[in-house]
């Protein structure tokens, strides 16, 4: 079998998610090997996939708007449209996010040593 790839792919193994209808409507996915300008995806079988939709990877805190370019036995081939990196979160929401765990994990612990007495 030819390869008619232009550009070189490069393994992966990362939990993608297929928003459709402006993230309406949601899938997951397994993003397989990726380059530059594309990516092989693994789908559920039954998934209709749209011939463009977005494609967020939050492991890379990135979505891409992809458009699918072929699709085989729950596998499809998506070429790379435009990047949108996630914003990170503002220092001060980041700073209530961590106070409001602090204050779980301390009420958990409480609950804990009230248990073993």
């Amino acid at each position: 079998m030819r390869d008619r790839r232009k550009e070189q792919r490069w393994p992966a193994l990362l939990g993608g998610t297929i928003a459709c209808e402006r993230g309406v409507a949601t899938a997951p996915c397994t993003v397989r090997n990726t380059s530059r300008f594309g990516a092989r995806l693994e789908v559920p079988h039954t998934l209709a996939v749209p011939e463009a939709f977005d494609l967020a990877i939050a492991r890379r805190e990135t979505s891409y708007r992809v458009r699918r370019r072929w699709s085989r036995d729950g596998e499809i081939g998506v070429e790379i449209e435009s990047v949108h990196v996630a914003k990170r979160r503002p220092p001060v929401e980041q700073a209530r996010r961590i106070r409001r765990l602090q204050d779980e994990n301390a009420a958990l612990r409480q609950r804990i040593a009230d248990l073993s007495e």
